[in-house]
């Protein structure tokens, strides 16, 4: 695992970190969804409570975690800091 933490689909597997003492080692792939600016403050609250409900629903959850996958979601600022 090259991420921070072990993989919820595969506990087992240490991180690179674990494996080789190498403290601060991460490398993932994160996706995420952007809108222009000046989008309307409604529109982007709509849209993220939509895509914050989509990994509730059980397909989505079985599809993510069969890929190695978690979905976090969290609101616009809370991605905003993360970029």
């Amino acid at each position: 695992m090259t991420s921070a933490k072990r993989a919820t689909g595969a506990p087992e597997v240490p991180t690179i970190a674990e494996l080789y003492r190498i403290q601060g080692f991460e490398a993932s792939t994160w996706y995420g969804l952007l809108a222009p600016a000046g989008t309307p403050a409604a529109v982007v609250a709509k849209l993220n409570s939509e895509v914050n409900r989509a990994p509730a629903a059980p397909e989505v959850r079985q599809r993510l975690a069969a890929e190695g996958g978690e979905a976090l979601g969290g609101s616009p600022e809370q991605f905003a800091s993360f970029l």
